[in-house]
């Protein structure tokens, strides 16, 4: 199917580029309320000169498939912005759903947001897609995470690349070990095992596994206690390298830094089952954002 591609500025943050799609949405809706003169000068001279008529609608849905951003590829995005008056820049609600997202590498295989009501300047909307907030907008985010997202990250030749420089830190600056065919597993009572081979002076394969535990710690979900129970060589490996390897995948679910400046998730509620990691929060909009200086597409 045909991919839909939107030029994201100043937006790095998992959500932001879905707020895209619906201000633009709303920009073509606001256009069709208006006069065709009113597009001209919305060109020409901005929206000052527009006086918008009465505009309003109870639900306003935009489904976007094969979704292809600066940041972040979607099967399926689907968004619902409730009560909109477009006169008075007013929103009752607007609820996001996410399949299939990969952002920078991690697979994500659903998300929602939930947003309060929040109030707009309409103008600033047409004029450069941006949502401009009196105060910040609280919601609820539920994110699912399988195993196989995890695992597609920690496979992946700029994680493995990460962790044999982190390991090279150690051992003087000389890449003595690297890693081949990481996995991860959820395990019962939010339990994880990982398997991963070292590989050191390039010939010498030492088969690791280690177990460690998935909890929330200041509403952020982190690996802990990560610890080798075999090691599968007569050589033993010269550093400890379960450290790095709970450093990186935390830095893969460091929820605090997925939105930057502009959005913020606190998790509140962690469960793992049947290979799924189930994460459920609040989170901030401090600003949303869409305008700025166009980039190319990738």
């Amino acid at each position: 199917m045909t991919k839909h591609r939107f030029a994201l500025a100043n937006a790095i943050s998992m959500a932001i580029p879905f707020f895209l799609g619906f201000s633009l949405f709303l920009t073509t809706l606001a256009f069709l309320a208006t006069p065709a003169l009113a597009q001209d000068q919305v060109i020409s001279t901005g929206v000052a000169s527009i006086d918008l008529p009465e505009s309003h609608a109870k639900k306003v849905s935009l489904e976007i498939v094969d979704g292809s951003f600066n940041f972040y590829n979607a099967g399926k995005i689907r968004l619902e912005a409730n009560n909109i008056d477009f006169r008075n820049g007013s929103l009752g609600g607007l609820n996001v759903n996410l399949n299939k997202g990969d952002f920078d590498n991690i697979w994500v295989d659903q998300m929602t947001i939930n947003t309060a009501a929040f109030n707009f300047d309409t103008y600033e909307l047409l004029n450069n897609r941006r949502f401009s907030l009196a105060q910040p907008v609280n919601g609820t985010v539920n994110l699912l995470i399988s195993e196989a997202g995890i695992n597609h990250f920690l496979q992946h030749p700029k994680t493995l690349d990460k962790l044999e420089k982190s390991i090279a830190k150690k051992t003087g600056g000389l890449k003595v070990i690297t890693f081949a065919d990481p996995k991860l597993k959820f395990i019962k009572d939010n339990q994880v095992q990982l398997d991963v081979t070292g590989i050191m002076g390039g010939s010498v394969m030492v088969p690791m596994q280690m177990v460690g535990q998935l909890a929330l710690k200041n509403s952020n979900p982190v690996f802990q206690n990560l610890k080798v129970i075999s090691e599968n060589s007569e050589v033993p490996m010269p550093v400890d390298v379960t450290k790095v390897m709970e450093k990186q995948l935390n830095d893969m679910l460091n929820l605090q830094k997925l939105g930057k400046d502009t959005f913020v998730i606190k998790a509140n509620s962690l469960k793992m089952k049947k290979g799924v990691l189930e994460l459920a929060g609040n989170a901030t909009f401090t600003r949303l954002e869409f305008g700025g200086k166009k980039t190319a597409h990738k």
